[in-house]
C-alpha cells in the first residue's frame, strides 16, 4: 500500500516533534496551523470535524481545541498561544457555550481529548 506524503505533512510533523520538546514555547500561528494539519492527519480529520459540526467557533477556540486534544496543560496552553490564563478561560467559556458543553474545564479536556 503506497501513502502519499506532502511537503506539508513533513512540515507538520516537524512543528510536531519540535513542539514536544519545547512545549512551553510561544506557537506563531504558522506553527498553528501545522498542528491543526497534524491533528486532521492523526486524529481522524479532528478540525475539520469540529469546525463542521461547530461552525460558530472562533479560530482562537479552535487552536485551543487542538492544544487540549494533544493533550498539553493549561499552563502551557497559556505560554503556547502567548496570552494570560485569564484570557485560555474565556476562550474556554466562549467554546463551551458554542459547543453546549456545561462542566468543568478538566471535563471539557477529557470530552476534547475523546471527540
Amino acid at each position: 500500500m503506497y501513502i502519499k506524503v506532502t511537503e506539508r505533512d513533513v512540515k507538520a510533523l516537524e512543528v510536531y516533534l519540535r513542539l514536544l520538546k519545547m512545549p512551553s514555547t510561544y506557537c506563531m500561528e504558522e506553527d498553528l496551523k501545522e498542528l491543526m494539519h497534524w491533528l486532521d492527519l492523526t486524529s481522524n480529520d479532528f478540525v475539520y470535524r469540529l469546525r463542521k459540526a461547530y461552525p460558530q467557533l472562533t479560530h482562537n477556540e479552535i487552536n485551543l481545541c487542538c492544544l487540549l486534544r494533544m493533550g498539553y496543560s493549561w499552563e502551557k496552553i497559556t505560554a503556547m498561544m502567548g496570552v494570560k490564563e485569564r484570557t485560555v478561560y474565556r476562550t474556554l467559556y466562549r467554546a463551551c457555550n458554542h459547543m453546549s458543553q456545561r462542566g468543568s474545564k478538566e471535563g471539557f479536556k477529557t470530552f476534547i481529548q475523546g471527540y
